[in-house]
């Protein structure tokens, strides 16, 4: 479902004065307030809606983690074939066992990196972009997420928040 159609299932009163300047789920910003939706909202839920004056200022983070995925099977490779050599080398090749040691534990750390990044690469956050609005009245934040690292539907928000936070 696209979430943008989310947004039509609600209806929205604009007053006379009001005008939509932003409209991007979860958010929707017109020249008096701020409306944010609910992703777990079916058609009777009520949207929160946070009156502009009441708003002081707001922030973009990001957060989440890239995905590590294919170092990290490049470093189990790895560790896998420092293995292979050192079994290889004890077998066909006589070397010192001080030798033979140190290949198996490069290895073993190389193998253990790789089996990290890739546990890390599945458990990890997705990256997406925050805007945190500081809310005064209610106490707390208001944190809306949006996909992916310097999202430019968050960026856009935070700009036209600001440009009509001047007016006020």
């Amino acid at each position: 479902m696209n979430q943008i159609s989310k947004m039509a299932q609600y209806k929205i009163d604009l007053e006379e004065s009001e005008e939509i300047v932003f409209e991007e789920y979860p958010a929707l910003l017109t020249t008096k307030r701020l409306l944010v939706f609910s992703k777990k909202a079916n058609t009777n839920s009520p949207v929160h809606d946070f009156n502009l004056k009441d708003l002081y200022s707001c922030q973009i983070e990001n957060g989440g983690e890239i995905s590590r995925m294919s170092s990290g099977l490049s470093m189990l490779l790895l560790g896998t074939f420092f293995w292979g050599v050192e079994i290889l080398f004890h077998y066909l090749i006589s070397i010192p066992e001080i030798l033979d040691l140190l290949i198996f534990v490069i290895g073993g750390v190389v193998f253990m990196y790789g089996l990290w990044q890739v546990v890390k690469s599945l458990t990890r956050k997705k990256p997406h972009t925050m805007v945190v609005f500081e809310d005064p009245v209610k106490g707390g934040e208001i944190v809306l997420s949006y996909p992916g690292i310097d999202n430019e539907d968050a960026a856009l928000l935070v700009k036209n928040f600001d440009r009509l936070g001047r007016n006020y």
